[in-house]
């Protein structure tokens, strides 16, 4: 089930997908899984649009986890884009931090979460979990 209204914006997985949950009411925004999309920027404009329509509403908190297993040079692109976007919402007096959760064995994901928490001002957590766990 996909979902996408100013309050929600949920795109189920797929082998080349990940999870997108953006939701205001339960305040969850998690991006979890593997992602290789055929088009990054085709498949992450909705997370784009979805954050910038947030720009003139009421500062609020967002709390993103990113939860990655995988992804390609592309995707890295547009999560950068992503927290970009997050940045904009923080100096528009949103509260906004990122939990970059990784399997303890993957020095790869770790290393990309390092690269992003230093290009932003903003908590940036590196929470490392065992393989398989679905924290």
């Amino acid at each position: 089930m996909n979902k996408n209204t100013d309050e929600m914006l949920v795109i189920d997985p797929t082998d080349k997908t990940p999870k997108i949950v953006f939701d205001t009411a339960a305040n969850i925004f998690e991006i979890s899984g593997c992602s290789l999309p055929d088009n990054a920027v085709t498949f992450y404009t909705p997370v784009l649009k979805w954050l910038s329509n947030k720009e003139n509403t009421k500062a609020s908190k967002l709390e993103l986890t990113l939860r990655m297993d995988y992804f390609n040079t592309a995707t890295s692109k547009m999560i950068l884009e992503i927290l970009k976007q997050i940045d904009v919402l923080k100096n528009k007096g949103w509260k906004v931090s990122i939990k970059w959760t990784y399997d303890d064995d993957d020095e790869d994901i770790m290393e990309a979460g390092k690269i992003y928490a230093g290009l932003f001002d903003f908590p940036f957590i590196l929470f490392p979990v065992a393989p398989g766990s679905n924290n």
